[in-house]
């Protein structure tokens, strides 16, 4: 028993918990765009994206799993915050309902530089409000 707990306490058990935190983690300091909160309602998906980049920069796009749930330009003064809206595919369920967003691709532009991407390593995970 003291051993279950002990790589429990360690790490040995990961769930939604760990999962959420992660995602969260890694995208409130991921770049060229940080992403300090993200909210699932219906097929609402709010975010709140902040450029770390010294240049202006401008999101054409965001993709989720393949699917554009963002397809407006919006420019960002270098350490400039801005709230977004994307689109989802299909309503992310009832409040408290576990999300987990795959594979997010953020389409932009750096001055005569366009289409590049960020690709995430980490998945939007969190609970439907």
């Amino acid at each position: 028993m003291i051993a279950l707990i002990m790589v429990y306490l360690i790490g040995g058990f990961t769930g939604l918990g760990s999962m959420e935190t992660q995602s969260k983690n890694y995208w409130a300091y991921a770049a060229p765009f940080s992403i300090s909160s993200f909210e699932a309602s219906g097929t609402s998906l709010e975010l709140e994206v902040q450029n770390n980049d010294f240049d202006s920069l401008t999101i054409t796009g965001i993709s989720i799993d393949g699917d554009i749930v963002y397809s407006e330009e919006l420019s960002f003064a270098s350490g400039e915050a801005k709230n977004l809206t994307a689109t989802l595919p299909s309503a992310c369920g009832d409040a408290g309902i576990t999300f987990n967003y795959g594979k997010v691709v953020i389409t932009y532009d750096k001055g005569a530089l366009t289409g590049l991407q960020q690709t995430g390593s980490r998945p939007f995970v969190g609970k439907c409000s």
